[in-house]
């Protein structure tokens, strides 16, 4: 992680002001409402700091600094991280309830970079209508370590305390100079305080803490008129890049819903089948300026059927076409071919002369991705020659579709590729581009 993502910061039980308040001086802060519930999800090793509010019954890590706030039961191991078992040496830190003194003052070892901090907390005591807690600290076994009041009442109990555990360098830890704890009553300003206990762990601890916190808890109420003047340029930055997220993700929406409608409906012609297939395949054409007419909806009970689809065109009198639709879930079965003679040959029976143009739409691989699907081969172009049809794929048909509706292509010239095609294969004139060549 780098530095600029610490110092970590485990934020437990604090509320949502509290929150706030202290999340801009943090590189990564990650909340739970317990001790226990942010253990389930983080380790102790990559933890710098706990800021706590209530920690109860609670072991924490002698490899982490600690700032608690309101009523406390803790035990801090000093000789390394707690572990099942481990006997080493503890310190057990609580807030007893059944004090009754509420006269406090600053104590005299009140290190200076909290001074004028505790003689704020001392006006929000004083006012408070019951007595502050105090602080009642042991350890298990006589390991010295530096302890110092802040504030504490007549008797010289402590209302808010540091403690400090001072490591030697070792060849193994060369970087760490010691772990905080800082005891503090509910009263406490906790915005104001972290920041002072982040400049004492900054200088023992820079790897945890590796940058001083701001100066100012505002700083733009201090700013000079070139600093306003860039925050400004940012903020309209910020919010131009807000706006644009927010369009983006809408946008995003309606891209995936329009996605869903169309594999519902036109996307059928590039992976459906049967009368999916028949009715996306009749849109298409009709959207090209063509009339359709659906050629199963005229037949009587028992009566043959015919093609799938009749086509005319208005600027094209007496003109008509037959088409045959298909799918497939492999390639073409040119056995088909004789359907399609079928329908050709009872047309010529019925009219006097055969169509105009008889059509073969297919879609053939239809659960792949269309643009990894093997072109029809020399055998289905003979057979549509064979029935003199014009072989069509319905994928084909969908993109010269989509180019018209998006401006892209000419219907007319889309109109005569179709009128004016040959028996075989339809291969129609692809546009230019940096992936595309002229098939």
């Amino acid at each position: 992680m780098t530095t600029a993502n610490r110092p970590r910061v485990a934020a437990i039980g604090l509320d949502d002001s509290q929150i706030h308040s202290i999340a801009q001086l943090c590189g990564h802060m990650r909340t739970a409402k317990k001790l226990d519930e942010y253990l389930q999800d983080y380790d102790w090793t990559e933890t710098d700091i706990v800021v706590s509010r209530g920690l109860e019954g609670a072991v924490v890590s002698g490899g982490v600094h600690l700032l608690s706030i309101g009523r406390s039961r803790f035990n801090w191991p000093l000789g390394g991280t707690f572990g099942p078992g481990n006997q080493t040496a503890s310190r057990r830190i609580r807030t007893d309830i059944a004090n009754t003194e509420r006269e406090v003052s600053i104590a005299y070892d009140c290190p200076d970079r909290y001074k004028s901090l505790a003689d704020r907390l001392l006006s929000d005591i004083r006012g408070a209508t019951i007595p502050p807690h105090v602080i009642d600290d042991s350890s298990g076994l006589p390991v010295v370590v530096e302890r110092s009041v802040l504030v504490a009442t007549t008797s010289n109990k402590p209302v808010a305390m540091q403690f400090l555990l001072s490591h030697r360098h070792t060849e193994t830890n060369p970087s760490q100079q010691g772990f905080a704890i800082l005891v503090l009553p509910e009263a406490a300003d906790l915005q104001a305080w972290f920041r002072a206990f982040l400049f004492h762990v900054h200088k023992i601890d820079p790897q945890r803490v590796p940058h001083s916190p701001p100066q100012f808890s505002v700083p733009s109420d201090w700013y000079t008129p070139e600093e306003r003047a860039l925050a400004g340029q940012m903020e309209a930055n910020r919010l131009e890049v807000m706006r644009q997220n927010a369009e983006y993700e809408q946008l995003q929406a309606q891209l995936e819903q329009e996605g869903e409608q169309a594999d519902k409906g036109i996307r059928q012609a590039i992976f459906g089948d049967g009368d999916e297939l028949v009715t996306a395949v009749s849109r298409i054409f009709s959207d090209l300026g063509f009339g359709v007419h659906d050629m199963d909806a005229d037949l009587e009970p028992n009566e043959p059927r015919k093609e799938d689809l009749r086509l005319t065109h208005p600027t094209r009198p007496a003109w008509e076409a037959i088409v045959e639709v298909k799918g497939y879930t492999n390639g073409t079965r040119t056995n088909d071919a004789r359907q399609v003679r079928e329908h050709r040959d009872k047309y010529i029976v019925e009219n006097g002369r055969p169509p105009d143009l008889t059509m073969w739409v297919t879609n053939p691989f239809r659960q792949m991705d269309p643009s990894s699907r093997p072109r029809p081969g020399s055998n289905v172009e003979e057979a549509a020659r064979n029935v003199e049809a014009v072989h069509v794929l319905s994928a084909d048909l969908y993109k010269r579709w989509a180019d018209i509706k998006a401006g892209d292509r000419n219907v007319e010239d889309a109109v005569q590729e179709l009128v004016g095609s040959s028996p075989g294969l339809w291969n129609p004139r692809r546009r230019t581009g940096p992936s595309e060549s002229i098939v």
